[in-house]
């Protein structure tokens, strides 16, 4: 049964990313203009801390990521961005090690410190771009620039008796998410909630 599961999210995994290849990234703008538009109390400073902290501190590798890992070794020692996030000394990461994402961690200190800007414009775009480009997407420093956050309804999933509501496409997260609970309800079914 274990195996399943790592297998069904491993492909998960890897759909998500092919689909992220091709989208230009919103969230940063999308949470600028949340924010605007609810007049939000609390810095993005002290909204991204938390987050910054988790990824400059790290995290204990769960068995499950750990599974991942070994199961992928080939293609995360093969790219370098994976390998520098996974294999940081040259040997993999497993269970109990410690994942930090330290490069992270600083795009998220200039995102709060600068506003979500910062992500489409100037060094962090840049990067973005050219790491999507060695990876074989299409992103392009045009696209970013020319990103419109656009109001649309919410994207609907019932799972399990649960309504749940996200982005919809092109956002990739309520899709993963959708393909996740039809590649796992048949192991769940029997499980009354």
């Amino acid at each position: 049964m274990r195996e399943i599961e790592v297998w069904y999210l491993c492909e998960l995994i890897r759909i998500a990313r092919q689909i992220a290849m091709r989208v230009t990234p919103g969230l940063a703008l999308r949470m600028g203009y949340a924010e605007r538009m609810m007049h939000g109390r609390f810095p993005w400073k002290t909204l991204f801390q938390p987050a910054i902290e988790l990824a400059k501190k790290g995290f204990e590798v769960s068995p499950t990521l750990g599974d991942f890992i070994a199961k992928d070794a080939k293609k995360i020692l093969d790219d370098p961005g994976l390998r520098k996030l996974y294999a940081p000394e040259g040997t993999l990461l497993k269970e109990g090690d410690v994942c930090k994402n330290e490069e992270l961690g600083r795009t998220l200190e200039v995102v709060a410190e600068q506003g979500p800007q910062a992500f489409y414009n100037g060094t962090i775009a840049e990067k973005l771009v050219k790491d999507i480009k060695e990876a074989g997407g299409i992103l392009t420093m045009e696209d970013l620039r020319n990103y419109k956050v656009e109001i649309a309804d919410a994207m609907t999933l019932n799972v399990m008796g649960y309504t749940i509501y996200g982005m919809p496409p092109p956002s990739s997260g309520t899709l993963a998410l959708s393909l996740v609970c039809t590649f796992l309800s048949p192991l769940f079914c029997h499980v009354a909630l």
